[in-house]
Order: structure tokens, then sequence, then C-alpha cells
């Protein structure tokens, strides 16, 4: 059982179960007992990976991705996602579960790019 599971039970016991005037979760065997489960598996990070945004804007900036006139259609969709993504602040799982179709227009040769959620 995780440490919150445990957590909940203690706070449910503390509402009606008393020891010595004070509630069961607040005596200090309990928390004694509630700092060793900590110790035993601690906490995990919400997200597990960090991403540098300086590498991001420096490539950004480079030449591969400046001037924008220079850019091709593949390379400027590039930009737009990662720009995209620096401002909207979506996670990697979501970002990796959107799968991006693109489709060319014979008629104007423009391409049109559309997300869709599996």
């Amino acid at each position: 059982m995780e440490h919150s599971g445990i957590n909940t039970a203690r706070s449910a016991l503390s509402t009606f179960l008393f020891i010595n005037g004070n509630t069961a979760g607040s005596h200090p065997e309990v928390s004694r007992f509630m700092k060793g489960i900590i110790g035993l598996k601690p906490p995990m990070p919400k997200y597990p990976q960090t991403w540098d945004l300086d590498i991001m804007l420096k490539y950004l900036k480079s030449k591969h991705m400046w001037p924008l006139s220079t850019l091709n259609l593949l390379n400027l969709g590039k930009r737009l996602a990662m720009m995209l993504s620096l401002i909207t602040g979506k996670r990697e799982k979501t970002k990796n579960s959107e799968s991006i179709h693109s489709s060319a227009s014979s008629a104007s040769g423009l391409g049109a790019i559309s997300a869709q959620r599996p």
C-alpha cells in the first residue's frame, strides 16, 4: 500500500478514534510509523524527466530555423510545433499521443497539417 493510502486511512481513523484525548493520527507512535513508511518508499516526482529550454531556444535561433523566409515547409512546421509546445506546456505523454497527418493539396501545392488524437 502506498503512503497516500495509509495516510488516508490514518485520517479516517482520526475522525472517531482518540488516544489520551488526542486524535489517533497525531499520536507520536503513529507519526513515527508514517515517517518510517516514507523512508521505505519515497514518493516519486510527478514528472520523471524534464527538458532544458536553453537547448530548444538555441536551436530555434540557429541557422537551421532562422530566418523564417529561408525555411521550407517541413522546418517551418517543426518550428511551429516547438513554439506551441513551449507556450502550451503540454507534457511529453500528451504530445506523443497526438498523431500528425499531413496532406498536400494538388491544386494549390500547399500542405495542410491536422492534429488528430487516437
